[in-house]
């Protein structure tokens, strides 16, 4: 997953032997409380199932780079995305390879952002592991919008265009003056004169007229 993570996957009892020979080296080892080993051979009988899945939708040649955790690489524009999509069920991982290839794309860095996009943000924890290249998480599905506006923020701090139409549609909006000077109304108390002495408020209040009169 990162230079200071990786996932071990397979039968539950060889996970826990793993892990406590990990431990009695003074390596931190955590089992995770999936409900199946991901990944691995062992959930082989959900191949089947995803390709008759697949085989209903279509799936247009690759227009951008991607990078494949499943290949570690960059895929070519032919590549079988079916075949592709039915063998990471059964294969590792390889987060860190593409990762690594993603960011070497360009030589001249013009990969500055990258976001999440799915539920939570454990990619981006991963990506801060091996990169000091910004990575956002919009929290598909969360609560609130928070994800997806600072993934929005950090794109438009470092240059891209945003297309907000649809996020304000049906929203009353209007446009904001960075320059605007605000005027605030004064409070008439607020002009009221200090009173220095206790004794002086005695004098004054002595000297209002007796509302009997």
């Amino acid at each position: 997953n990162s230079p200071n993570q990786t996932v071990v996957a397979g039968d539950a009892e060889a996970i826990q032997r793993l892990a406590r020979r990990a431990r009695a080296v003074d390596c931190q080892a955590t089992v995770l409380p999936v409900s199946h080993a991901f990944h691995t051979p062992l959930v082989g009988a959900a191949v089947s199932l995803l390709a008759d899945e697949l085989n209903r939708s279509d799936f247009l040649p690759l227009q951008h780079p991607v990078f494949s955790t499943v290949t570690g690489e960059a895929l070519a524009a032919d590549t079988d995305l079916r075949d592709l999509l039915c063998r990471q069920v059964t294969s590792p991982v390889r987060f860190q390879s593409a990762l690594t290839g993603l960011l070497e794309l360009d030589a001249e860095g013009s990969v500055d952002l990258l976001i999440e996009v799915g539920p939570g943000a454990t990619l981006s924890g991963l990506v801060g592991d091996a990169s000091e290249v910004p990575a956002m998480a919009l929290d598909a599905g969360g609560s609130s919008l928070r994800g997806l506006l600072s993934a929005l923020g950090a794109g438009f701090a470092a240059g891209a265009p945003i297309r907000h139409a649809a996020l304000f549609a049906d929203r009353f909006t209007r446009s904001f003056e960075l320059d605007w000077k605000p005027k605030f109304f004064t409070n008439p108390c607020e002009l009221a004169p200090v009173m220095e002495e206790v004794g002086q408020a005695s004098r004054l209040s002595s000297e209002l007229p007796d509302k009997s009169d």
